[in-house]
Order: structure tokens, then sequence, then C-alpha cells
């Protein structure tokens, strides 16, 4: 088990990844959420997350770490969202004509999910979705 692990850590260590999220406590220095973004980011090359958030919590893009990346949205409505993370990662993350990530991940299964999904199929980039509770449980 400890050599799959091994293993897993060194592949993903030279694997660009680009997170879409809807947490907008990312954007906030010394939160949890940022906390854990940062242990998740040393797994990785680079870790660029975008933050579907709403222009009333206004942000800019910036460097947290070496290899952490945040591109807020600043979206003026929740339908827009999708759009302006399609146009972060057209004018940020695409370079040299190919998307700077290996892996696209969404965090949950609706707004960051379909960004994520679009995002994927626009790049021809895998996707993976994070689904943090279970979907069938009736509580």
């Amino acid at each position: 088990m400890r050599l799959l692990w091994d293993f897993c850590t060194l592949y993903y260590r030279h694997m660009n990844v680009l997170m879409v999220t809807r947490d907008p406590d990312v954007l906030r220095d010394g939160s949890p959420a940022q906390a854990l973004l940062k242990e998740q980011a040393h797994l990785t090359n680079r870790l660029m997350v975008i933050v579907l958030n709403s222009h009333h919590r206004r942000s800019y893009a910036r460097k947290v770490t070496d290899n952490l990346w945040l591109f807020p949205t600043n979206a003026w409505a929740p339908f827009l969202k999708l759009l302006s993370a399609l146009y972060v990662v057209r004018h940020e993350i695409f370079f040299r004509n190919r998307l700077q990530a290996d892996l696209i991940i969404g965090t949950d299964p609706l707004s960051a999910g379909m960004a994520a999904f679009v995002i994927s199929r626009q790049y021809k980039k895998p996707l993976h979705i994070y689904v943090p509770r279970n979907i069938f449980s009736r509580f």
C-alpha cells in the first residue's frame, strides 16, 4: 500500500491541475479552506483554482505560493459564472495554444462541476468531479 501511495504522489507531483470551486473562503488569507488548498498544492506541480464568486466579494488573480494560483470570476449574476470561468481559462490559463493543465477537477456536481465539464470538453482534458456527500442518502 505504501508503494502505491509513493507512486501516486510522484505521478501527481509532475501534473498541473485546474480546480473549479464555489467556495469563496478560499480567497481569504488564513482561512481553513485556503490552508487545505496549500496542502493540496504541495502534491502537484502547479494548482490553479478558479473560484466562482460574485462581484460582492471582489478579488483579483494572485499567486498564493510557488505552486498555487487563485483566479476569481467576480461574476455579476449567478448564470454568468460559467461564462466568467471560461473567460478566465481562455485569458489566464490558456497559453501557447494549449491549456496549461493536465487534469480538471470540479469540487461539486452543480455549478463548479458544470464549469469543469465544459472546460474539459472544450480543451479535451480528463475530468474529475468530487462529490463531498452521499447523494443517494435520504438524510
